[in-house]
């Protein structure tokens, strides 16, 4: 691919390394010990990771185009049509789902809608469940 299609290729070497390297990035964020309880060292992790699978995806769909036989490309169209359409309507479901989140937060914050009332939580100490005094 590398004679053949040089700028497909440069395409190619370019996603599969950002692929490579946002996947070797994300490992070694779960795994450095760091507090995942934080919203926002678990939105770096997250948009990290879509980094890495998007890069991945288009890496695999580069290979696939330059990889197949003229005579089956109709059938790879609709292949590489309906699981992009599908990629991207799930992105946009994780998108639209942050951005209703982010939309309460705010709306919260500044007065425009009441904190939801919590219940007290049953707490473990020593394996035995108790509720706190109140």
């Amino acid at each position: 691919m590398a004679f053949t299609i040089p700028q497909a290729y440069g395409q190619f070497m370019i996603f599969n390394t950002i692929a490579f390297l946002a996947s070797l990035s994300i490992i070694l964020l779960l795994v450095s010990g760091l507090p995942m309880k934080r919203r926002r060292w678990m939105w770096t992790q997250m948009v990290t990771m879509w980094i890495a699978l998007s890069a991945l995806a288009i890496t695999y769909f580069i290979t696939l185009i330059h990889m197949t036989p003229h005579r089956v490309e109709g059938t790879l169209f609709q292949v590489t049509k309906i699981s992009v359409l599908g990629w991207m309507t799930m992105m946009a479901i994780v998108i639209i789902g942050n951005v209703v989140r982010v939309m309460r937060y705010l709306l919260r914050q500044y007065g425009y809608m009441e904190d939801k009332e919590r219940e007290p939580v049953a707490e473990t100490m020593n394996g035995v469940h108790w509720m706190p005094k109140i």
